[in-house]
């Protein structure tokens, strides 16, 4: 609860519980960003630990998970399609992240999300962006709205959005 002279909105002094509660079902931004939260909601616990590496780059993340894997360089760079070269400097952080479909080819040989390492890499799917471009002022304030959630009420959100649209048959 605010103090006297001190300005607080309504939604902060409510329980996240009760703001929940306050969410119009029907809102349509449920139904766009459901495929963004189903995606980090699936096993975002587990995957998370995996590939946050506090303040690590995306070069020197894929390097560890690949040494972790322990899977030479030269193996790594033809399952996932890059050259040897290129894919070694770019696990020095010489070179810039590659392309999305190398990132999901990476995240797809060391068993992790590709959001994640998408993220890590500074950039977003080009599914999600697609959504966002659909709806970017509904979309910029719900995910705003939802920033600081718990996992498990992002978790929750993203059922209902799943329901919703089951409702819907879209």
């Amino acid at each position: 609860m605010a103090n006297a002279g001190q300005v607080c909105p309504p939604a902060v002094e409510q329980s996240t519980s009760s703001r929940l509660a306050d969410i119009d079902p029907q809102d349509v931004v449920y139904r766009l960003v459901s495929h963004l939260f189903s995606v980090y909601a699936t096993s975002y616990d587990q995957k998370e630990a995996k590939v946050s590496n506090k303040g690590e780059t995306f070069g020197a993340t894929v390097r560890q998970l690949r040494e972790e894997k322990k899977i030479g360089l030269r193996k790594f760079a033809r399952i996932v399609g890059m050259s040897p070269a290129y894919l070694s400097k770019v696990e020095r952080d010489a070179f810039a992240p590659p392309a999305e479909d190398k990132i999901r080819a990476i995240a797809d040989a060391l068993d992790q999300d590709a959001d994640e390492l998408l993220a890590l890499a500074g950039r977003v799917s080009s599914e999600l962006a697609a959504i966002i471009r659909r709806r970017p002022r509904e979309i910029a304030t719900f995910l705003r709205a939802a920033n600081g959630l718990p996992a498990d009420e992002m978790q929750h959100l993203a059922e209902e959005a799943r329901r919703l649209k089951k409702d819907e048959g879209t």
